[in-house]
């Protein structure tokens, strides 16, 4: 693949025989690559001669810099050091640059494509000497506010490129150098640009058309590079298929190396792709050479078998632990056995025991020339025709990303416990914390039961623990404790406290809740007879409210009976069984459990068990709640009991039970699941009227109470957020407070969301004895003075105690921790700890509130004013938003001076400064807050940055160059690229006495290819008028993208009708149901370039309410005399009243290319377009809307599509 060249001479110091050694040297050099024909030296390389391309470099550095001191020395080290053409990096002027397109962002950078004008130069052969031609090339942004930060992560991206080409090996991938953007002072590399895009992408589109020989070639490639790579010291740390490019059917290559550092022996944040990161990475131990072994062999499989999985949004805690026991892709049968057994060597769990990249390509090597050798050169082999079979059974539909194959089953003790404590799956407890009590009798099957005393600090705590050795423990251990973590805050299931590792012993301990009470089948033994109606119905409840919450979170039991059913302070809580046989045999349970499972299992082992199945469990505990003792008990005929049940047999209903409540248990255990009422549907049902009870109707609300809010979307609150939330809490409070009522039990599961709003819940029903101090959960939210003392009146100042530790929550995302709290502690002034980077002017207020005297707390009007006047003033949360995904550079307002405004457009201020940096003046657009953005100035805000980002290098587009937060006023400010000659209406007024109609046909042009590029990605611009186009150094620039729409999704963020009326198009003044699309900008269109014709503006002394009729009538603006034909009957087919009878914006810019030559205009005889579009200009009938015919777009990232401001962390 790679030639083993001689770069540069050895620099070792020569004794007396070695002159020889380096004449042969010498000698061996020229053979290879000959002789320089002016210099008469050896070349380095068959393309170069480095002492003349030195002493080139050396002439030529008087002709360029970068602005950039560190730069230049780093090209001009580059080019003097030089040995073959992939190590010279060139300075690239900006100007060199053309058609520029977005490719893809991430969250670190964005990458386009361009036409590179001049090209790199490529040696000719014939004449002996270098020569250039365009090509296209990629360009990669890095994402750094700081220009330093900037420089520094390119530099070092090459630094690595270059360290990797040596005597030895060099990269496939091709840098060319680096540019700058001049108005942002922004810099980029210039890349090799891949016509496919990434491996990725190239294999999702073209797999079944590969061939093994295609496959393996591809792999050799990627070995080739990573050789490279691992030889000159370098671990990738990011290998997976979206940043390795592929360039044809054979040929892929490394494409980014920003992840790339030496190895390194400290514990490493985990990065890449979950899929093809290695094991011990995800348990965060550092990445080696092995891991991008491991990461090489999951792409083995991608190309082999052309699955490429879906990329994680996040820490998928699930795969990681599947992954860490030994979980891979399946391995369909048809895959070659010697490329499967190299693939499973990369993979192999254990690091020692993976292949190094050497053995690697070596094996690839010679499993590509044995098929290749066999189809050009010898005769078959047993290699080839493995290989030939495999391509003629191309079917990996069993290569499902979700399907995995084990290789083995269990992790070491200790990296167990260190996996949970990583992943924060559960509290990891010292054996020496607990004191071990007498064993409960009743055992679990499957473990040791014991009570032991927990010891915490000074605070002792009955526990439960369950013993099991490890050998019992799998990954379903993993996930159950994954699931009861996701069910810690509900109050009907028993909690995992935490978990210990008996090192003598080999034992885990689950440390679990105590329950005073027993089971249920206990407690009824005891307690039975005390019982009334009303606290059976409770106990139905409770158990019920338990199954729902694990029905919503889609968590089966599966094992629903009184002994898994727990009491504690009179109050049912449902025990999971965190470890139990995985083979559940239904036929082969205990007699006394037999009663609980559904028939259907009884029936039929492989029925699936699911939600009814709980359902049918659930209906015979209602029937054991009424009864008191476990059914079937007194039955004969136990050893036919399970044909009994499969064929309806249940138990009698028991005297005085209510026949609402009986109707509701007899529905759960019919025999038919799907005639079983659902989770839902057994809570929501109330009793008869009769029986004194009634149904309570609330409001729906769609995000659940504020607990289980957080639970779904804390990540992606900002801080503006929490703020809001707080003040809707205070302002529901302050209502009830105005009203004189004293809500007593203010806590998060009392404060619902709907709509991204918060609403308060009242409990209009709860016990008159219930005592909320003796509530374990709870006991954080109630004001000090009641645990102080239980007589203690509660008054509006204790509703202030409770919402200051609501807004403590709404910091945090969860509830005030309780383990080990005791009421003796929040009485002598225990609180939580303030949350990093809280806005100091939050806390001071929720800590107010928490003040132990009530007399010191503030009112709920202090509260509700001061929050009111932070919600006002929120808005540096966005400018960390903004900094956080890179959208644009921060540039303070102290940078920018000698601000004047110019003018006002409907949605923010226009002003001209200076800007200190780049001493130009730039455009400052300060954003309203007004109606027209429907009072959402922050999405109005990300809705224009998100437009701007993918059109940053297109020359007809005024260009953001960053944002800025004015702190006095509040309101943001874009800083744009500066216009000479103001919007096109000052410019013509001022101007159109000079202007010739060369001048206006070309103003005409660039406009319209503003909107071609525009509508290439997708976006429509609604608002295209005079005043939104600018004019800069003679040429046409587009302008104020605020109200622009990309066609693929949809926003509300602005209402109304916008624009100016004459460029509107008449379909959606007659109809605002009407949707704006590509041919209503082409009508506005049609309106400037007859402005253009005119220099005045269209309808300028009409009344808008007159005007607004006749336009939809068909009026529009006489043409001018002496236009030119073609350009009048262009400009009158754009405003056609019929927008399918208007040009696309293709027609339009290839029919003013077409004019520009007729007329000898010089600017157009050199631009691109597609003749075959040149037909008459009324020939306007049939035309479609059409693609775009940009250059090609690559997507170079097969990453997930996350939200609108997030993306992947590379290209």
């Amino acid at each position: 693949m790679n030639n083993q060249i001689v770069t540069e001479e050895p620099k070792t110091l020569l004794g007396g025989g070695e002159e020889n050694n380096l004449e042969g040297l010498k000698k061996e050099v020229i053979s290879i690559y000959g002789i320089c024909m002016k210099c008469k030296q050896p070349r380095s390389h068959y393309q170069w001669c480095q002492p003349c391309e030195r002493k080139q470099s050396e002439e030529n550095f008087s002709n360029w810099t970068s602005g950039n001191k560190e730069i230049d020395k780093f090209l001009q080290d580059t080019q003097l050091n030089s040995t073959k053409p992939q190590t010279f990096l060139e300075w690239i002027p900006f100007g060199k640059l053309e058609n520029i397109i977005i490719l893809c962002t991430t969250s670190k950078s964005t990458v386009y494509s361009a036409f590179w004008k001049d090209g790199p130069r490529k040696w000719d052969k014939q004449n002996e000497q270098y020569k250039r031609s365009g090509i296209q090339v990629t360009i990669k942004l890095y994402k750094d506010d700081d220009d330093i930060d900037q420089i520094n992560e390119i530099l070092n991206e090459l630094k690595i490129y270059l360290g990797c080409h040596t005597q030895e090996g060099s990269l496939l991938f091709q840098f060319y150098g680096i540019s700058k953007q001049p108005d942002s002072n922004d810099y980029f590399t210039i890349e090799q640009f891949s016509q496919n895009g990434s491996l990725a992408n190239f294999i999702s589109h073209n797999f079944n058309s590969l061939y093994w020989e295609m496959k393996l070639h591809l792999l050799l490639c990627l070995a080739e590079d990573l050789k490279a790579l691992h030889d000159a010291g370098y671990v990738h740390r990011y290998l997976h298929p979206s940043s390795v490019l592929a360039f044809d059917d054979n040929f892929c290559a490394i494409g980014s190396f920003s992840k790339c550092c030496k190895i390194s022996s400290n514990t490493e944040e985990i990065i890449g792709w979950f899929h093809y990161t290695a094991p011990e990475c995800l348990l965060k131990n550092p990445y080696t050479k092995s891991s991008d072994i491991y990461s090489f062999g999951v792409i083995m499989h991608t190309i082999g078998t052309g699955n490429v999985p879906h990329r994680p949004l996040c820490v998928n805690q699930s795969l990681t632990l599947d992954i860490c026991l030994g979980l891979r892709p399946y391995v369909p049968d048809n895959m070659p056995k010697c490329f499967r057994d190299l693939m499973e060597k990369c993979w192999n769990t254990e690091p020692g025991l993976r292949p190094n990249i050497n053995e690697v390509y070596n094996i690839l090597l010679n499993l590509w020339s044995s098929i290749y050798h066999n189809n050009h050169l010898t005769p078959l082999n047993s290699t080839f025709i493995e290989f030939l079979v495999a391509d003629n059974d191309k079917d990996y539909s069993k290569s499902n990303s979700q399907e995995m194959v084990t290789q083995n089953d269990n992790l070491e003790p200790l990296e167990m416990i260190k996996y949970i404590k990583e992943n924060n799956l559960a509290i990891i407890f010292s054996i020496n914390e607990l004191t071990m009590m007498t064993p409960i009798v009743d055992n679990d099957p499957f473990c040791k039961i014991s009570i032991a005393i927990l010891k915490k600090g000074e605070t002792d705590s009955l526990v439960v623990c369950k013993r099991f050795k490890s050998t019992q423990l799998d990954k379903n251990f993993f996930d159950e404790l994954k699931m009861h973590k996701k069910l810690y805050f509900c109050l009907k299931i028993l909690r995992i406290l935490g978990v210990s590792l008996d090192e003598d012993n080999k034992e885990y301990l689950l440390i679990m809740q105590y329950a005073d009470g027993g089971n249920l089948r206990q407690y009824f033994k005891d307690h039975f007879t005390e019982l009334t109606w009303d606290d059976k119905l409770n106990f139905a409840y409770q158990i019920t409210e338990g199954t729902k919450y694990l029905h919503d979170e889609d968590v089966f039991h599966q094992n629903l009976h009184p002994k898994n059913i727990l009491i504690h302070k009179n109050e049912a809580k449902i025990l999971l069984n965190i470890v139990k046989s995985t083979g559940t045999n239904y036929l082969n349970v205990s007699d006394e459990i037999i009663p609980y499972i559904d028939p259907k299992l009884l029936e039929n082992q492989s029925y699936e068990y699911d939600k009814k199945s709980d359902i049918y469990s659930l209906g015979v505990l209602m029937w054991e709640l009424s009864s008191g003792y476990p059914p079937f008990i007194n039955d004969k005929t136990e050893n036919l009991l399970e044909i009994h049940l499969m064929n309806d047999y249940r138990e009698k209903p028991v005297l005085n039970t209510p026949n609402e409540y009986l109707e509701l248990y007899k529905s759960c255990w019919n025999t038919e699941p799907n005639e079983r009422p659902s989770i839902n549907q057994v809570f929501s049902i109330s009793l008869d009227e009769s029986a004194g009870e009634c149904s309570l109707i609330m409001q729906y609300v769609d995000g659940g109470n504020l607990r289980q809010y957080f639970e779904n979307f804390f990540p992606k609150l900002t801080i503006d957020d929490k703020i809001k939330l707080a003040y809707q809490i205070t302002e529901g409070v302050k209502f009830l407070h105005d009203l004189d009522i004293i809500h007593q039990n203010l806590h998060s599961k009392n404060i619902v969301i709907h709509k991204s709003e918060a609403k308060i819940m009242l409990d209009l029903v709860k016990g008159t004895n219930t005592d909320s101090s003796n509530d374990y959960e709870m006991i954080s939210y109630i004001d000090p003075k009641l645990l102080e003392n239980n007589s203690y009146e509660l008054d509006k100042k204790s509703d202030i105690y409770s919402l200051g530790v609501l807004m403590w929550e709404l910091t945090s995302g969860h509830p005030p921790r309780t383990e080990n709290i005791l009421k003796s502690h929040i009485i002598d002034g225990y609180r939580e700890t303030r949350i990093p980077n809280t806005p100091k002017e939050y806390f001071d207020l929720y800590e107010s509130c928490w003040y132990p005297e009530p007399n010191i707390r503030p009112s709920i009007n202090q509260i509700f004013n001061k929050l009111e006047e932070m919600n006002k003033n929120s808005g540096l949360e966005v400018i960390n938003l903004i900094k956080k995904y890179k959208l644009v550079k921060e540039i303070n307002m102290e940078e920018l001076s000698d601000m004047k405004n110019i003018d006002g457009g409907h949605f923010g201020i226009i002003s001209r400064a200076v800007w200190e940096k780049t001493k130009n003046y730039v455009i400052c657009k300060r954003l309203k807050n007004n109606e027209s953005i429907s009072n959402k100035p922050t999405e109005a805000l990300l809705h224009e940055l998100k437009m701007h980002g993918r059109l940053n290098f297109c020359q007809r587009i005024i260009r953001i160059l960053g944002i800025s937060l004015d702190t006095d006023t509040k309101e943001y400010l874009l800083i744009m690229q500066y216009a000479d000659g103001g919007n096109l209406r000052q410019y013509l007024k001022h101007k159109f006495s000079e202007l010739i109609w060369e001048d206006k046909v070309k103003l005409a042009y660039q406009i319209a290819e503003g909107i071609k590029f525009l509508q290439g990605e997708n976006i429509l611009h609604r608002d295209l008028h005079s005043g939104n186009i600018v004019i800069h150094q003679g040429e046409a620039k587009i302008i104020d993208l605020g109200i622009a729409k990309s066609t693929e999704t949809q926003t509300n963020i602005h209402s109304g009708l916008f624009g100016s009326l004459p460029y509107i198009d008449p379909k959606i003044l007659e109809d605002h149901s009407y949707k704006y699309n590509e041919k209503s900008d082409i009508y506005s269109l049609g309106v400037l370039m007859w402005e253009l014709s005119s220099g005045v503006p269209p309808f300028i002394n009409e009344s808008e309410n007159v005007l607004k009729y006749s336009l939809i009538s068909g009026r529009r603006e006489k043409p001018i005399p002496d236009t030119p034909d073609e350009y009048l009957k262009l400009y009158e087919s754009c405003w056609d009243p019929e927008p399918n009878k208007r040009p696309s914006i293709s027609q339009v810019f290839n029919k003013l290319v077409k004019l520009g030559r007729t007329m000898n205009i010089q600017d157009f005889q050199d631009i691109k377009c597609d003749d075959d579009d040149m037909q008459g200009i009324q020939d306007n009938q049939n035309i479609q809307n059409e693609n775009n015919d940009t250059n090609t777009r690559a997507n170079i990232s097969n990453a997930d599509d996350n939200d609108d401001l997030d993306i992947p962390d590379d290209c």
